[in-house]
C-alpha cells in the first residue's frame, strides 16, 4: 500500500477511521469516507503531504490529536456541522485550507497546543460555539481576524494567542481567566473585555502587550476596578465604552431580547 493514491471506504459502514492508519502515506491524494463515520483518531492522515481532497466528513464529530497535520496540500476542511471536538495539532502546517472558517455552533472543545497554528487560515469566526475547554499555545496560528464563543466558559492559556497578527481583539463574558504566560497577540493596538469585574490575570499573562501602544476599552463604569486590578493596571489608556442605564423605582427597560433592570 505505499503506492495508494486513492483511499476508498465509502460503501462501508465503519465509524471509526483507527490510529496512523494512513499515516505518511506519500502518494496519497484523495479519501472517500462514508456518511457512517464520526470519529478520525490520532495521525490517521498525519503528514500525507499530497492529500488534497477527504469528503464523507459531514456527520464526522471529533478529530483526535494531529489528525490532519502537515497535510499540506488539503483544500478543505474535512467535518461538517455536527463537529464537537478538534485536538491538539490537528490542523497543523495545512497550507493549502481556505483562508477563511466560521465554526459551527456544535463545537465544544479544542486541543490544548497548535490546533491550527501554521495553516493557511487567517479569519475565525468561533461566535456561535460553546466552548467548555480552555484555548492553549497557538491554536490560531498567524490569524489576522478572530472572534472568539460568546458562550461557555473557558481560559485563555499559555501563549494562546501570541503568534496571532491581530490589531484588534475583544475578549467575551465567557473567559473566566487568563491563566499563564504571554497570551496576547504583541502587535494588539485596541483589546476590548466584556466583563465588568477584572478577568482574573496571572502575572504574566499580558507581558508581551505593548501597554503604551495597546488601549483597553472596559465595559461601562468598570474603569476604576480595571485601573486597579493585577497585570490590567499596567495599561497606560484605559477606556469605557457601552452605556449604563439607571432606572428609578421598580421599572425595566427591554432592548430587544435584553432586559435591564435597576443598576444595570
Amino acid at each position: 500500500l505505499s503506492g495508494l493514491e486513492v483511499f476508498d471506504i465509502s460503501e462501508t459502514n465503519v465509524t471509526s477511521i483507527p490510529e496512523s492508519v494512513l499515516r505518511e502515506r506519500q502518494f496519497l491524494t484523495t479519501v472517500h469516507l462514508p456518511s457512517t463515520v464520526t470519529v478520525i483518531n490520532r495521525y490517521a492522515f498525519y503528514n500525507c503531504q499530497q492529500l488534497t481532497t477527504v469528503d464523507g466528513c459531514e456527520n464526522v464529530e471529533e478529530i483526535r490529536e494531529r489528525g490532519f497535520a502537515y497535510c499540506a496540500k488539503l483544500a478543505d476542511f474535512p467535518f461538517g456541522n455536527k463537529i464537537r471536538s478538534i485536538e491538539s495539532g490537528v490542523f497543523e502546517n495545512c497550507a493549502s485550507l481556505p483562508e477563511a472558517l466560521i465554526m459551527p455552533s456544535s463545537l465544544t472543545t479544542l486541543g490544548w497546543d497548535n490546533v491550527f497554528n501554521g495553516s493557511s487560515i487567517r479569519t475565525f469566526d468561533l461566535s456561535q460555539c460553546t466552548l467548555t475547554s480552555n484555548i492553549g499555545k497557538n491554536a490560531f496560528g498567524e490569524c489576522t481576524s478572530l472572534t472568539l464563543p460568546e458562550k461557555g466558559d473557558y481560559c485563555l492559556s499559555c501563549s494562546a494567542l501570541s503568534n496571532a497578527h491581530l490589531t484588534e481583539l475583544r475578549i467575551p463574558a465567557a473567559v473566566r481567566n487568563l491563566d499563564c504566560d504571554n497570551i496576547l497577540p504583541q502587535m494588539l493596538e485596541r483589546l476590548y473585555v466584556s466583563r465588568t469585574v477584572p478577568i482574573d490575570a496571572n502575572s504574566s499573562a499580558l507581558n508581551n502587550i505593548d501597554f503604551g501602544v495597546c488601549t483597553l476599552y472596559v465595559p461601562t463604569g468598570s474603569i476604576e476596578a480595571y485601573s486597579e486590578a493585577n497585570g490590567w493596571q499596567n495599561f497606560v489608556d484605559i477606556k469605557e465604552y457601552g452605556i449604563k442605564v439607571i432606572i428609578n423605582g421598580f421599572g425595566s427597560l427591554q432592548q430587544g431580547y435584553r432586559t435591564f433592570a435597576n443598576d444595570d
